[in-house]
């Protein structure tokens, strides 16, 4: 939804002609719509002035941007909100994340406007996977969950899944850890004064367009 109030000198300007037109533009990568591509009619007046007709359409020179034509309208204090169809990218866009609204009177000037009204993030889709890592010279199990603990804590385990990905270390989650001595290694004994070791690691990663295409 879109939603706007227009201040008090806006409001006079458009009181003569008591119309209207509302310029919405998305930001980057998104599409919105007032029909769908099977013709549904997807434009919701959600709120608007007592009395008044919007109608919604493409904007045929702007396929960016939708054109909401008002007329019989009489702004007050209440808020207008519209409802649309809107594609969404896959992650935040990475440039400019904001939603433009302006306001143009009758005779096409711009009566009120915002260029800057911020979009709500789009986390990027998260792979998930698991891997197991070797490690030599375990003192025990107990010794091997206290160390995996700490190098989870430490950020040293999400370190080396991006280092291995080439991901950025903030885009990986560790999951689950698991520390075990590996089977048939003499797990009740210890002969040689350590154990084989492994780490089995749930985790997920946050795959970014903008790294993916670096």
């Amino acid at each position: 939804t879109v939603s706007f109030q227009i201040g008090l000198a806006a409001a006079a300007v458009i009181f003569e002609a008591a119309a209207c037109t509302v310029n919405i533009r998305p930001p980057p990568t998104y599409r919105i719509r007032c029909n769908s591509s099977e013709g549904l009619n997807m434009f919701r007046v959600v709120a608007a002035p007592n009395n008044s007709q919007s109608v919604c359409t493409q904007d045929a020179g702007d396929p960016d941007q939708v054109l909401v034509q008002m007329t019989s309208v009489r702004f007050s204090t209440r808020d207008v909100v519209f409802g649309f169809g809107l594609d969404v990218p896959l992650e935040t866009p990475w440039d400019s994340h904001y939603f433009q609204v302006a306001i143009l009177s009758a005779s096409k000037n711009t009566a009120d406007s915002n260029t800057q009204v911020a979009g709500i993030d789009i986390p990027a889709p998260r792979l998930r996977s698991r891997l197991s890592w070797e490690v030599g010279g375990v003192e025990s199990l107990a010794w091997l969950q206290t160390w995996a603990a700490a190098a989870r804590d430490s950020g040293a385990l999400s370190q080396g899944v991006a280092d291995a990905l080439r991901l950025s270390n903030s885009s990986v989650r560790i999951e689950h850890v698991e520390a075990r001595i590996v089977a048939g290694s003499g797990a009740g004994r210890r002969l040689s004064g350590a154990l084989p070791g492994a780490l089995d690691v749930n985790f997920s990663a946050a795959v970014s367009l903008r790294e993916a295409s670096a």
